[in-house]
């Protein structure tokens, strides 16, 4: 029998055995941790359509203003409007653009003026 390798396959154990226990006891990874605010604006403005989508489903403002202030770590009106604005600069679609207009709209955020297509 060659024990040549063996040294090598308990160090292989050891370092395998040790980093696991360091990743899952010492110091775990806590993905929960993630707040709202250290989103991407992309990202944020895709939670506040996903309210914007429930709202227009379920129709129950005071609930939608509970998922903003939840979502938010400032004034959920201000994440609205910047979603309104990341919505329209970014071509999200119109039904989307509507959505949050009209989630802004009901919780009397802003007053959207209607766009005019004239030639």
């Amino acid at each position: 029998m060659n024990f040549r390798y063996t040294p090598l396959l308990v160090g292989l154990l050891i370092g395998i055995t040790l980093g696991l226990f360091y990743g899952w006891v010492i110091r775990p990874l806590n993905s929960g941790e993630t707040a709202p605010h250290s989103l991407q604006q992309q990202y944020r403005a895709d939670m506040v359509l996903m309210v914007a989508e429930i709202f227009a489903a379920e129709e129950d403002i005071e609930m939608a203003r509970q998922r903003m202030i939840t979502i938010g770590f400032k004034p959920y009106a201000e994440l609205v409007v910047n979603a309104l604005h990341f919505a329209k600069a970014h071509d999200f679609s119109d039904q989307d653009i509507e959505l949050l207009i009209n989630l802004s709209t009901q919780l009397d955020l802003v007053t959207p003026q209607p766009e005019t297509n004239q030639p």
